[in-house]
């Protein structure tokens, strides 16, 4: 109202001085600090009668300061609560800024490792003995097991350890909501021992943000996935090489933790997560299934056609929410047909087929296949000799030859004409 001190009648309108120097009606600063939001307000008399739930999300707008000179308020004891709030706001607004920056940080780099595995398949050496991936354990101890194996999965270990840290980091319970909520609880319990009746104290769980922990749980396993995709690869690589070395696994453990992500993105209503946990049940299913088909293992297909029935599933339940939620799960819609081949034609190497299948409309007649000095293959039509050379797509290495002389580096491909002599070119 623009008055000065000495107009207001303290008997009708109260003054709060504030510690700057200025003064101001309670009335007029209680409206400034959005007392109504908070308490419940006697209409009659103007002062708060109770307290408002406090379930509200975190606001937008900055703390709230003297409205001359934008001094503290927090030494006041009636706006306590809200400036307290403020703080919360102001600390878990942090909290999302500082997660959503170290999720980006730590999911640009994984599909660079992915590429430097894919293109270094090639060159693992020979492998001997048994590695049994049958007992549950830690994801970090697997890869950890998994990174023994030369020096090729050392960057996504580390990775790992990475996201592993930042899971922690983004747990409930290092929160800000939550944290406040310990150190007052604890305070609680010390007055009870102490005699005192103190009121239970809680807090709305939905003000937690569990955006950054599911982020993050969904990497670790995509990570896993990378890695133990790779390894079978390379356990079938090096079968084919007649090294003596066996692989026996069991991925339930990992399924479980699929399941555990579905659960929590369903609850926090997170479509992207939910159907990546979908997508990675049944990656891990296939994997399984495939591992014990390289086995030739055949006392064991009841086990693959219950797998593979649940992995179907769960591919069903993936196709259903990217029906429902195209925009939020465009990232992934890809990822569940890819999976459905893997489980349909024996894993990874349903990609070779599909190349197969892809040349055969290209050419006609008879041809050969080879790979280029990183292990990338491709065909040689007609007479199935090179006789003309060009860059390998992939990794831009020379491939194919002159005068039926294969380039520097390049192998012929037995083991694919081996697999795939029924789809010759």
């Amino acid at each position: 109202m623009l008055t000065t001190y000495g107009e207001v009648d303290l008997l009708e309108s109260p003054c709060v001085f504030l510690p700057c120097g200025h003064i101001f009606t309670v009335e007029s600063l209680d409206g400034v600090m959005a007392m109504a939001d908070y308490y419940d307000i006697d209409a009659m008399t103007g002062m708060p009668t109770a307290i408002k739930g406090n379930s509200s999300d975190p606001s937008s707008e900055e703390m709230k300061n003297c409205p001359d000179c934008r001094g503290s308020l927090r030494l006041l004891p009636r706006y306590g609560r809200v400036v307290r709030r403020a703080l919360l706001d102001e600390s878990t607004k942090k909290f999302i800024s500082w997660s959503n920056r170290q999720y980006l940080e730590l999911a640009e780099p994984m599909q660079s490792h992915q590429e430097d595995l894919m293109t270094s398949l090639a060159s693992v050496p020979r492998l001997i003995g048994k590695v049994n991936l049958k007992a549950p354990s830690s994801h970090l101890s697997k890869l950890y097991r998994l990174a023994r194996v030369g020096n090729r999965y050392r960057p996504l270990f580390a990775l790992y350890q990475k996201i592993d840290s930042f899971i922690d980091k983004t747990a409930a319970n290092e929160q800000p909501f939550k944290r406040v909520h310990d150190i007052v609880e604890a305070l609680r319990r010390r007055r009870l021992d102490a005699g005192e009746a103190v009121d239970a104290f809680d807090f709305d769980q939905s003000l937690l943000q569990t955006r950054g922990n599911l982020l993050a749980t969904a990497l670790a396993i995509r990570c896993e996935v990378i890695a133990v995709s790779d390894f079978v690869k390379v356990f079938d690589t090096r079968r084919r090489a007649r090294d003596p070395f066996s692989l026996e696994v069991d991925f339930s453990h990992n399924r479980d933790s699929c399941e555990t992500l579905i659960s929590l993105a369903t609850i926090t209503h997170a479509p992207l997560q939910q159907t990546e946990g979908h997508i990675f049940w049944a990656h891990f299913a296939a994997l399984e299934c495939l591992v014990i088909e390289l086995h030739d293992d055949d006392s064991r297909p009841e086990l693959v056609a219950d797998i593979k029935t649940k992995a179907n599933e769960h591919l069903k339940h993936a196709r259903e929410l990217c029906a429902t939620f195209p925009r939020q799960t465009s990232s992934v819609s890809a990822e569940v047909e890819d999976v459905g081949r893997m489980l349909r034609d024996s894993g990874y190497r349903s990609e070779m087929k599909m190349i197969v299948a892809a040349m055969q409309a290209e050419f006609s007649g008879t041809g050969h296949w080879y790979r280029c000095e990183n292990g990338h293959p491709f065909t040689v039509g007609e007479c199935g000799r090179p006789m003309e050379e060009s860059r390998c797509p992939q990794c831009d290495a020379p491939i194919g030859g002159q005068n039926h002389q294969a380039a520097d580096g390049v192998r012929h491909a037995t083991d694919i004409e081996q697999d795939f002599g029924d789809m010759r070119i």
